[in-house]
């Protein structure tokens, strides 16, 4: 057998020179576009609303963007420059609704346990860790009856830490944990938080809110929450709840002189009750939202059903002023179901002086 001589010849290595071109050399308002892709913190449109939960006294708020935070984690762990760009936005969003992600927690008495002590745990890491605690804007968190001995305490400690909040979103409350909220959150102020969403029996929250500008009232109205804004909170301008009697309106109108918006959720509402609200100098926007299953789409008819309450609307702010560019609006948003075909109908008035 015959033995071939191979001949090895070496091949020059030459190392890969950065030429600054490349995600890292972009500038920080092209990487700012990628969270215009990712959406809001908070799905603030009414048709991201999750319907009525099981917890006593509260529906389900608003749903946290939980795909973004996701999103800005990942990207902030593949190198250390984009870690100290998309960290601070990853921890703009508290989220403890539920421990696992996608999970409301509903299911079991153990998902209560871990919801319970990722709230306590997660607060005092935020509480100890200032530099972190400086990113986050919005809290969302379900506060189960668990939470009470240990979590509360430590949460309310966390809240008085941030120096940055806006927003507070809650759910969840109920008897007995409504009362453990006034008694833990008694003496705290927030004054950096401007927005709530919290079920009416977690009133007590307000108390410690003075600076609140924008309320949402996930649950069913009580004139007790009305009064709350109306006694420790004086700066509301903006408020989204339903309404169910004409006492709910004359209350409003009372309690809350520098209200600008009004979105109200229907129950049952009458064209006449809307007329009170022309003691509001400052109101330029009315929203009015149904949302309910019917039996047939031939049944119902959008327009005749929002028509009278729409008139009373445009008469109320054909007396006031506008906002800062003059305009007015009455805004409508109908969702019906039928089986499983949903239909959704939207009309916005601009209302002329």
């Amino acid at each position: 057998m015959s033995k071939r001589r191979i001949k090895a010849s070496s091949t020059p290595y030459h190392v890969a020179q950065n030429d600054g071109v490349g995600i890292l050399s972009m500038p920080h308002e092209l990487l700012l576009e990628i969270t215009h892709y990712l959406g809001p913190l908070i799905g603030h449109t009414v048709d991201t609303r999750i319907g009525g939960g099981r917890f006593l006294g509260s529906r389900q708020p608003y749903r946290m963007n939980t795909e973004r935070r996701q999103t800005l984690l990942s990207l902030s762990q593949c190198c250390r420059f984009l870690r100290s760009f998309f960290l601070p936005l990853a921890w703009e969003c508290f989220d403890i609704h539920s421990p696992k992600f996608g999970n409301y927690g509903h299911e079991a008495r153990n998902t209560h346990q871990d919801i319970a002590k990722n709230l306590e745990l997660k607060s005092k890491a935020l509480a100890e860790n200032p530099e972190l605690g400086a990113h986050v804007r919005a809290i969302n968190i379900l506060i189960v009856k668990l939470s009470v001995v240990t979590a509360l305490p430590a949460f309310a400690k966390c809240l008085q830490s941030l120096p940055n909040l806006h927003t507070l979103q809650i759910a969840g409350v109920y008897g007995q944990i409504a009362t453990a909220i006034k008694t833990v959150f008694k003496g705290y102020c927030f004054s950096k938080i401007r927005t709530v969403i919290l079920p009416p029996i977690a009133h007590h929250i307000l108390g410690s809110c003075p600076q609140i500008t924008d309320i949402t009232c996930t649950g069913y109205l009580e004139n007790y929450f009305i009064r709350t804004i109306a006694r420790r909170c004086k700066m509301v301008e903006a408020l989204d709840i339903p309404i169910y009697s004409s006492e709910n309106m004359d209350l409003i109108a009372k309690a809350m002189p520098n209200l600008r918006r009004i979105s109200i959720r229907l129950g049952y509402l009458e064209h006449v009750w809307i007329g009170v609200l022309e003691a509001l100098p400052g109101l330029h926007t009315i929203s009015l939202r149904e949302e309910h299953d019917i039996w047939s789409f031939l049944e119902y008819d959008p327009e005749a059903r929002f028509q009278p309450l729409i008139q009373a609307a445009v008469n109320v702010l054909k007396k006031h002023e506008g906002d800062e560019n003059g305009k007015k609006w009455v805004r409508v948003w109908y969702k019906t179901k039928c089986g499983t075909e949903v239909k959704l109908w939207t009309k916005d008035v601009e209302v002329e002086a």
